[in-house]
């Protein structure tokens, strides 16, 4: 047996699962009761982007299911207001993510997929060895936090992404590096 704590454990672990099962069902009841109301108050025949979102969000109900549930009332989603209530969302975590930093500008995993996406390469940063020399880069990103610039003017709160540097990056205690 690779895994015996599962025999072990199984009455815990389906009690577990049908808690988890429970929850969500009551969930998916007020999900649903939250799409009536919406449905309800549609003027025409379009469910907003927004109520949608709602439903996502809170609820768990993948957009196609919130499609295909208007579709069965003679229904249309805003399907751009639901990607815009998204978008806006996104922002909003992002935002809150480099408040909690203290303001520095953070790179989040989406910002790093599209530097990939780019063929934006990994920063050099070998140099950091390299002690008591003068070092030059090429700036291959401008992020202001929430999306790429191509360029900066005095005052803007940017972060860089250099072709290779000298600097050390933050961990294990280590301090990220400023310039003004």
């Amino acid at each position: 047996d690779v895994f015996p704590e599962l025999k072990q454990h199984e009455a815990r672990i389906g009690d577990i699962i049908a808690a988890e099962e429970a929850s969500f069902g009551k969930t998916l009841v007020k999900g649903i009761e939250k799409f009536k109301k919406a449905a309800q108050d549609v003027q025409g025949r379009i469910l907003s982007g927004q109520d949608a979102f709602i439903l996502w969000d809170t609820y768990g109900f993948p957009l196609d299911l919130t499609q295909l549930m208007a579709e069965e009332r003679g229904l249309i989603v805003d399907v751009d207001g639901f990607n815009n209530a998204m978008d806006e969302a996104r922002e909003k975590s992002r935002s809150a993510r480099n408040k909690q930093a203290g303001g520095a500008i953070v790179m989040d995993a989406d910002a790093t997929s599209a530097l990939h996406k780019k063929g934006v390469s990994t920063t050099d940063d070998s140099f950091k060895f390299i002690w008591f020399q003068p070092h030059e880069s090429v700036i291959k990103a401008i992020y202001n936090g929430s999306e790429f610039m191509e360029n900066a003017t005095a005052g803007d709160d940017v972060g860089i992404v250099l072709e290779s540097t000298s600097f050390y990056a933050e961990q294990g205690g280590q301090v990220f590096n400023l310039s003004f």
